[in-house]
This record gives structure tokens, C-alpha cells and sequence, in this order.
């Protein structure tokens, strides 16, 4: 499978004005901004590569790791 978004793991942080930035942890460039401060809504989509990973690994082999993983990553 081939992807052509920004590479993981991204990152939300808080700005001043109550906004939550996203940004790519390798590039540093800027994912998304999250308004109004919506933190859960701005988590979600920096796990967004993780859960990618995750969901991948499992739809190539069920194990209990894959599921351990999966699980890890939704709990975030």
C-alpha cells in the first residue's frame, strides 16, 4: 500500500489562542488546526499515521500483538 500523506507520528500542541496545531514530528510542517479548542477532535487526527500502522498490521496478520497495538492506539 502506498501512502502520500505526511509521514508519522504527528503531534497536537495548544497555541496561545486556544487553537491545537498538528504538525509532522520528522518534517515539522503543520497538519492542521483544530479551532475552537477541540483537544480530543486535534488527538484524533495526530493519531491518525498510528492508527494507519496499526489497522494495516492487523489486516496483514491477526495476532494478539496486532490486536494489542490496535487497541493501544484507539485508547490514546
Amino acid at each position: 500500500m502506498t501512502t502520500h500523506h505526511t509521514p508519522g507520528e504527528w503531534y497536537q500542541r495548544a497555541t496561545s489562542s486556544g487553537q491545537h496545531m498538528i504538525a509532522s514530528e520528522c518534517k515539522g510542517d503543520t497538519i492542521a488546526v483544530v479551532y475552537n479548542d477541540h483537544e480530543a477532535n486535534a488527538q484524533l487526527i495526530a493519531s491518525a499515521p498510528e492508527l494507519l500502522e496499526a489497522l494495516t498490521a492487523l489486516l496483514k496478520e491477526r495476532t494478539p500483538e496486532t490486536i494489542d497495538q490496535a487497541q493501544a492506539v484507539i485508547l490514546k
